[in-house]
């Protein structure tokens, strides 16, 4: 009982790969925005994407979407240069909003 052993310990959490991105805060009004829709081609996003829109442009007559399809798979073997290209394409489209959605 009084030997004193001296144990490694490793985090699960890893290192922080990415740095803290400043928020733009909410929009003031979403009848003027144009939301990307960022998807991973997995688990009925589209159909999920399509009911968003109708029910989005109940509340939001003028608001104006994105189709995932801009944006391309970012789940598939052009996964790393399509995210990277995420920014670009969002800025491209004029958009001011995005909604992402990966897997179920």
């Amino acid at each position: 009982m009084g030997d004193d052993v001296l144990y490694e310990v490793l985090s699960p959490e890893g290192r922080r790969m990415a740095s803290v991105v400043k928020s733009t805060g909410a929009l003031a009004d979403l009848n003027d925005a144009v939301v990307g829709q960022v998807w991973d081609y997995m688990f009925r996003g589209d159909e999920i994407f399509a009911q968003l829109r109708e029910e989005l442009r109940l509340l939001f007559p003028k608001m104006q979407f994105v189709d995932f399809e801009a944006f391309g798979n970012i789940h598939g073997p052009q996964q790393d240069a399509l995210t990277a290209a995420i920014p670009r394409t969002l800025s491209e489209h004029g958009c001011n909003a995005v909604i992402v959605g990966i897997g179920a």
